[in-house]
């Protein structure tokens, strides 16, 4: 790595640590970690549908896009009072994570930086990716309750991210738990995840994480600078994403604090 390249990975890292100081101080919620990452997420991707719906199929297995989707059309709601469950094969507790709360691999994370953005801003963005998903895993049990290293987290991650991108409007905090546990319910019997690989899990967890979060800032950063056309696209993005992932139309999606139902 080149002299310059190495300072402008270390002045990325250096303004990003002063960007997430002060998430560190108080419990933080999606909307919050999307708009300390915006300078840096949003804005100069260029996601074709052709590379969403790569992404989509690399995200999940079809079996358990079929069980998510059987869950959805069915419209069951998520158990009062539910947690995504400990143990489980979707539950990755502390793998992929170094002990100091760092990602132990990256595959993930590049896969996103290299699919969505411009080849010559590959280390920033990665590096961004990477101090997002880092404080989504320091912040999402204390703030929704739910497991932050946990696929049916992950999951719920990317339904909510297309829906804001779709929506134009954030994802409801309160929405989340119910969401997490009703996406366990679905997809923690699939078999095939007990023979899945850790390190597919790991990979899986990131690029699902970290394209629900993308699309969030995106959509944060539009409210803030308007645009027609990016907005149009993203739009347009966030609708082909949900129904890749729920083979349903975006409009007909209602979420509450009873989970997620078809209208």
């Amino acid at each position: 790595m080149s002299v310059d390249r190495v300072a402008m990975v270390r002045g990325e890292k250096v303004a990003m640590r002063a960007w997430l100081s002060g998430l560190r101080r108080q419990a933080v919620c999606l909307g919050a970690l999307v708009l300390t990452m915006m300078p840096l997420m949003a804005g100069a991707w260029g996601i074709s549908q052709e590379t969403l719906l790569d992404l989509t199929q690399q995200q999940m297995m079809h079996r358990s896009l079929t069980a998510l989707q059987e869950a959805v059309y069915g419209r069951r709601g998520s158990q009062s009072g539910a947690r995504a469950s400990p143990g489980s094969a979707l539950d990755l507790g502390r793998v992929g994570l170094t002990s100091s709360g760092d990602l132990s691999g990256t595959a993930g994370v590049d896969q996103l930086a290299i699919s969505l953005y411009p080849r010559d801003e590959f280390v920033p963005r990665a590096a961004a990716i990477q101090q997002l998903l880092k404080a989504f895993h320091r912040n999402a049990e204390k703030t929704y309750g739910v497991p932050a290293n946990h696929l049916a987290t992950a999951v719920a991650v990317a339904v909510a991210g297309g829906w804001a991108a779709h929506a134009g409007q954030p994802f409801q905090d309160e929405w989340v738990k119910p969401l997490v546990s009703q996406i366990d319910q679905a997809l923690r019997n699939d078999p095939a995840w007990r023979s899945m690989p850790l390190r597919s899990k790991v990979y899986m967890h990131q690029v699902l994480t970290g394209m629900g979060l993308i699309f969030m800032a995106e959509q944060a950063a539009l409210q803030r600078q308007p645009d027609a056309r990016r907005s149009a696209q993203l739009q347009r993005r966030g609708s082909e994403y949900l129904q890749a992932l729920l083979r349903v139309e975006p409009q007909r999606l209602h979420f509450s604090r009873q989970g997620l139902q078809v209208r």
